[in-house]
């Protein structure tokens, strides 16, 4: 049994008179220790993915199919209260932007203290009368906030963004969460900050044995952190493999068309390539495959049914699975 599963997951939200499926069949899985990288441009899913794992889709009339299987449990037949009490403490969510997410009206230390008083009934004063600050030290200590003191007085504004994020980090591992959903973690932060977040959030998910599950549109973050990669487009699943062999061999289109773009690929003098057109809306997503008006190696001979996830041959006997009627065709 899978720690955390993902069968067929569908998400639909109701916009004006119309029903919209946002997320089409998404089936994801992660085993303790292990790390998922959900990669694709901006505006194809990754995010609204995970608010619905957490059950915290945007306040609109919405509609979920499929199943969310935890440590054995479907958190879609559970009642709201039932998944309140999974919500942070299983299942740990560091959201992308610590601007926003913080709140600029209280200081670090209050809100910290308020999840370790949700989620471990930690009060104000401990049992014996110790003040609770140490264990909110240790906490920023082990993010690697070298001031916790000043970091748990300081109000979010006075924090540089990668103290922000370390934070954010902190109050997402609070709970003690067995899987942790990373939602662009780096976003906004400059290379070498950038490598320090990575290279703590790899050490303390070996060191608590945590599934991660790390959703970015920087391919580089991906292959610095994780170990298997599931690509996303228009709200489906297009490829997932271990990493190495996505990265190296992709079979889908989109997949290879990212990797083409990366700008680790430019050379002096030549333009680096582009993925013609944009990211389909959510109103208008193109029929049967999703991909055509933007894929290079369309052939008026594909199919015209949606394709679908099919396995295929890998060298080392893992699962590799691609969305495509022309698999291994070259750009």
């Amino acid at each position: 049994m899978h720690l955390l599963e993902t069968k067929g997951l569908d998400l639909h939200l109701k916009l004006g008179e119309s029903w919209v499926q946002v997320l089409d069949g998404v089936s994801l899985v992660l085993d303790p220790g292990s790390s998922l990288a959900l990669v694709g441009e901006s505006g194809c899913g990754k995010s609204l993915c995970a608010l619905t794992l957490m059950g915290l889709v945007p306040a609109v009339e919405h509609r979920i199919e499929g199943s969310i299987i935890f440590k054995g449990r479907d958190l879609l037949l559970l009642s709201e209260r039932e998944r309140r009490c999974i919500r942070g403490s299983g299942i740990g969510l560091c959201y992308q932007d610590s601007s926003t997410a913080l709140n600029p009206v209280l200081r670090i230390g209050t809100q910290l203290m308020e999840i370790l008083h949700v989620h471990h009934r930690v009060s104000p004063r401990l049992a014996s009368g110790e003040d609770p600050e140490p264990l909110a030290r240790r906490m920023l200590e082990r993010v690697g906030l070298e001031e916790p003191r000043r970091v748990l007085r300081s109000y979010p504004h006075q924090l540089s963004g990668g103290e922000r994020q370390r934070v954010m980090l902190a109050l997402a591992l609070a709970p003690g969460p067995a899987v942790l959903l990373a939602d662009e973690p780096t976003a906004s932060l400059d290379v070498t900050v950038q490598a320090g977040l990575l290279d703590l959030l790899r050490l303390l998910c070996r060191e608590l044995d945590l599934a991660l599950l790390l959703i970015t549109h920087d391919l580089a973050v991906a292959a610095r952190t994780c170990r298997d990669v599931a690509v996303m487009y228009a709200g489906q699943i297009v490829e997932t493999g271990p990493l190495g062999e996505v990265f190296s061999q992709p079979a889908h289109p989109y997949t290879r068309a990212l990797l083409a773009s990366h700008p680790s690929n430019a050379r002096p003098g030549v333009d680096l390539p582009t993925i013609p057109g944009r990211v389909p809306n959510i109103l208008r997503y193109p029929r049967a495959c999703r991909f055509k008006p933007r894929c290079t190696i369309f052939s008026e001979n594909c199919p015209p049914t949606e394709p679908r996830l099919t396995a295929l041959p890998s060298p080392t006997g893992s699962t590799r699975q691609s969305r495509c009627h022309l698999q291994g065709l070259p750009l």
